[in-house]
């Protein structure tokens, strides 16, 4: 029997909402987000041998469980209908799915076990397990498949049998191992206790993980088969245990002869037996962490309290219609430009951060190259080469370099950018010969951000998000909008880089398409997505190597800020580039890092762009990225009442199911591009008005000076144009390409159109076809 681990250690004294932010692991954050969202620390294992069965258990039990553990291997009619369903019912249901496979090979074997063969675990398994017998190879083998997709490992330390050789010496290599893994796909262990906080002198501060333990029974203490069972009280609230494994206590009553007469009886046994382990498990769970932290946000299920932010739809005649604007405080400290207004007001007040221009504060701006070799040819006075600055900035003792602009825009403050939040001090004052890329070194002590809400935070689901969200993903699939082809995955794919040589392997075609997502997305802030995509092509084009590390720091300042001269703050993005550039190069192995954190480091790097850098780079979901439109969209739709994005990630974050979360970005940018724009919204062309779905809908006049739209007719294979004022009508036709229906634009102008017109429109279209597939 494995030693006591006491419940009053460093992790399992915790409530399951404050160890999320503990775990980098998507998984991991996935099951204890689901498990704080449903008050539900039960895993139900279907070990049933037929695909109706175990569909039928699993739709009984989904509304208890935050887990539900297949044996995948013993189902005799499998077919991958029956995964595709499950994946189904776990994203309707909120649950996490784990195939106790069970991998005990080696790395290569196990690698092509996961991810190949006829079940395809890795592709519909949020986590899976494996035995150290092999040794720590077994984990990268696994590692190489699952990281990509977002997985999690769990490590037989322990098991319930009786006789069995786990533990012991076995055990604390697994703890060594999980310990010593730097891929982040170890998350936890099958384990009767806290094994890795055994040792009380590595408990506290140690790495969290997860603990998941079967051999759980209300009723009976053993199977007559070696099975061991034991009670949740004891597993959760005495042992510390995170998650309760529970199978014939549950679905035994269809294992039954009345159970085989009457499966509808049989049905009904399970859901009652899963209700009461369900709250078995969860009492057990709050009498270890104690009355008062046990306190948290009422069930999804439950009765909502009366909220103004998350309520039934308003009528739209009382509700003021959602325009973000800049706060007080941000304008005070960073006037915006004469024609900023809307979303890029206040994207320029979030992106301003802390001000550099505080007393006793020295700041230093990009200056051109002329204005360097003006330098270097005379020696100017310290009053030649101040900052003109307003009659606040005048009274401190700050003092800047110069930063050269047209004269007529002298005069105004220039806006920091929200990702230059946390840079660290240059160590010298720049010389007149200095590089201007040398000012933007590694962020030391970047700005911290918040992952989670606190569990005394998280507000309920909206009541109708799910409607709504299926309303507007179904015209969201029809709708033409630059995100689809401009947006920094479609900039780093392979086609998008004719640079890209033909001898690289494959490493480093991987490292180069990284490198591309993270540079556009540095050039993308308030910019237009056709400018950021311009800029993006003419570094693939121009640099020596096209866009990748090695092109970026063998390219001259001149050939690098010339490729992206139209972009917003264009020399201060030239600098966040290069030094962004070099730090990889120094820091990072040449790559972009794999954690929010270090991701943060990279001058010129914010939240969202972090967030979307690790989606879109690895395919790590660790936070929702909220930009203006999603901010706006978000609060027109009810779902939040905030300020600032990322008061609007954070609640998202909060109800949002993990499956949504890399997705939910495209989604709303590019029905925020199109249809909910800031000003005059196409409320009269908007799905979700016409189902009474939004709350802010408004009744649409003249519609000649409203943005047009254009639709993807799937049914017919032709493309609707909404009313407006740009331009003439272009008939064009849709031919659907593919298994995955991408719908292709094919030009037919009519008379009276521009030429030049027509071809520009004809070949947006087409562009926007080619990348928008109509099943995603």
């Amino acid at each position: 029997m494995a030693s006591s681990s006491s419940s009053s250690s460093s992790h399992a004294s915790q409530s399951y909402a404050s160890r999320i932010p503990h775990f980098t692991n998507p998984a991991a954050r996935h099951l204890l987000e689901c498990i704080e969202r449903k008050k539900s620390n039960l895993a139900v294992s279907v070990d049933v041998t037929t695909k109706a069965e175990l569909l039928a258990v699993v739709e009984a039990v989904a509304e208890d469980v935050c887990m539900v553990k297949t044996h995948i291997d013993i189902v005799e009619d499998f077919d991958l209908d029956l995964v595709e369903r499950l994946s189904a019912l776990s994203k309707e249901k909120d649950f996490v799915i784990f195939e106790d496979r069970k991998f005990a090979d080696i790395g290569n074997t196990v690698s092509l076990q996961y991810s190949s063969g006829v079940h395809r675990i890795a592709s519909w398994s949020h986590i899976t397990n494996a035995h150290l017998v092999p040794g720590p190879g077994i984990i990268d083998g696994l590692a190489s498949v699952g990281v990509l997709l977002g997985r999690g490992l769990l490590l037989l330390a322990e098991m319930s049998s009786k006789g069995n050789l786990a533990g012991g010496e076995y055990g604390a290599a697994c703890v060594r191992a999980a310990r010593e893994d730097t891929t982040g796909f170890t998350c936890g262990f099958i384990a009767m206790d806290r094994i890795h906080e055994r040792n009380p002198s590595s408990a506290n501060g140690d790495r969290d993980f997860l603990i998941l333990t079967p051999g759980v029974g209300l009723d009976v203490t053993g199977d007559g088969k070696g099975q061991q069972y034991r009670t949740p009280d004891e597993v959760v609230r005495v042992k510390g245990c995170d998650v309760i494994i529970v199978g014939r206590g549950i679905y035994g009553s269809l294992l039954t002869e009345q159970g085989k007469k009457d499966p509808q009886h049989a049905l009904r046994s399970v859901k009652e037996q899963a209700e009461r382990y369900k709250q078995a498990g969860w009492e057990a769970y709050q009498k270890r962490i104690g009355a008062a932290a046990a306190r948290v946000r009422p069930s999804p299920r439950g009765k909502r309290a009366a909220s103004p932010s998350l309520g039934a739809a308003r009528s739209p005649a009382k509700r003021r219609l959602f325009v973000p604007t800049a706060t007080a405080s941000a304008q005070q400290r960073d006037p915006p430009l004469a024609d900023t207004s809307g979303d890029a007001a206040l994207a320029a007040s979030l992106e301003a951060g802390p001000s550099s221009n505080s007393p006793g504060s020295r700041s230093y701006t990009l200056r051109t190259r002329s204005q360097v070799k003006r330098e270097e040819g005379q020696q100017a006075s310290p009053s030649r080469t101040r900052t003109r600055s307003t009659a606040a900035s005048a009274a401190t003792s700050t003092s800047t370099t110069t930063l050269s602009t047209p004269a007529s825009k002298q005069g105004r403050r220039s806006i920091k950018l929200e990702d230059d939040e946390g840079a660290a001090t240059p160590c010298a004052k720049p010389t007149s010969s200095s590089s201007p890329f040398s000012i933007s070194p590694q962020k030391t002590n970047p700005k911290s951000i918040k992952l989670e809400l606190d569990a005394s935070e998280i507000k309920p689901a909206p009541k109708r998000w799910r409607a709504q969200l299926d309303v507007l993903t179904a015209q969201r699939r029809r709708i033409v909008a630059p995100v689809d082809t401009m947006g920094c995955e479609a900039l780093s794919s392979s086609e998008a880089d004719p640079a890209r040589g033909t001898d690289e392997g494959q490493e480093d075609r991987d490292k180069r398409a990284r490198f591309t997502t993270l540079v556009s997305l540095m050039l993308s802030s308030q910019t237009k997505d056709e400018v950021t995509a311009q800029a993006v092509r003419n570094l693939q084009k121009d640099l020596p190597n096209g866009l990748c590390l090695r092109g970026i720091l063998e390219a001259s300042d001149e050939q690098i800020s010339t490729a992206i001269a139209k972009v917003g703050f264009w020399r201060r993005k030239t600098g966040y580039i290069r030094s962004a550039a070099l730090i990889l190069q120094d820091k990072f192995g040449g790559d972009v890092p794999r954690t929010v954190e270090e991701v943060l480091t990279l001058p010129g790097v914010g939240p969202k762009m972090a967030f979307l850098t690790l989606q879109a780079a690895w395919g790590l979901n660790v936070g929702i990225g909220v930009d203006v439109h999603v901010h706006r969209l978000s609060n027109r739709l009810g779902w939040c009442k905030t300020n600032d994005p990322e008061g609007t990630r954070l609640v998202l974050q909060s109800w949002l199911p993990k499956e949504l979360h890399q997705t939910i970005n495209k989604t709303l940018v590019g029905f925020g591009q199109v249809v909910c724009v800031p000003v005059g919204p196409r409320c009269d062309l908007c799905e979700l008005g016409k189902e009474r779905l939004c709350p802010s809908r408004r009744k649409v006049g003249d519609v000649s000076a409203r943005k047009e739209v254009v639709f993807l007719d799937e049914e017919r294979g032709e493309v609707k144009r909404g009313e407006g004022g740009e331009g003439g009508e272009v008939k064009v036709k849709v031919e659907v390409q593919g298994p995955d229906g991408t719908g292709v634009l094919l030009p037919q102008p009519t008379h009276g159109i521009k030429e030049e017109q027509e071809a520009g429109e004809a070949s947006a279209a087409s562009m926007a076809g080619q990348a928008a597939p109509l099943d995603w």
